[in-house]
């Protein structure tokens, strides 16, 4: 998937969220983040599961479908890659376990999984709580500004 000198970083609904509500007091901090990784080479990931996450908030607080829709194009110009599960049930059944030995919620344990599959080195999130399960994986953690990358 990558070279070995590039940090990979997956980013969280909630960062997808903040880069695109310039309301949000996060707003400024992740873009400045999102920038910081840019410059340094960084593959920036995520997935269609994050994605919709994001929109479903954004439509359920605007029901506005232009806005999801202009949202949706938004994230599709971010230099992002998106990772995917494989097609088989096994995938699911690595996650289930993950939900049932760690203290996060099913969704981020189905993140948690296609970035341990993926060999993913960062996860950019500002959920404190999937941040400190991942490091349990040896999984980097980029939560607030304090932590940006250097």
């Amino acid at each position: 998937m990558t070279s070995p000198s590039l940090q990979t970083v997956f980013l969280d609904a909630n960062v997808l969220a903040y880069y695109l509500d310039e309301d949000a007091d996060q707003h400024k901090e992740t873009v400045t983040t999102l920038q910081k990784f840019i410059d340094s080479g960084a593959e920036l990931f995520s997935s269609h599961h994050a994605i919709e996450e994001t929109l479903h908030v954004f439509y359920a607080l605007t029901h506005d479908k232009t806005f999801a829709l202009e949202a949706a194009e938004r994230i599709s110009d971010m230099p992002i890659e998106l990772v995917e599960s494989d097609a088989s049930s096994d995938f699911t059944l690595r996650y289930l376990h993950l939900f049932q030995t760690t203290n996060v919620g099913l969704n981020d344990c189905l993140l948690l999984q296609l970035i341990i599959d993926n060999d993913i080195d960062v996860i950019y999130t500002y959920d404190e709580k999937l941040g400190r399960t991942a490091t349990t994986f040896s999984i980097s953690r980029i939560t607030d500004s304090t932590k940006q990358p250097s």
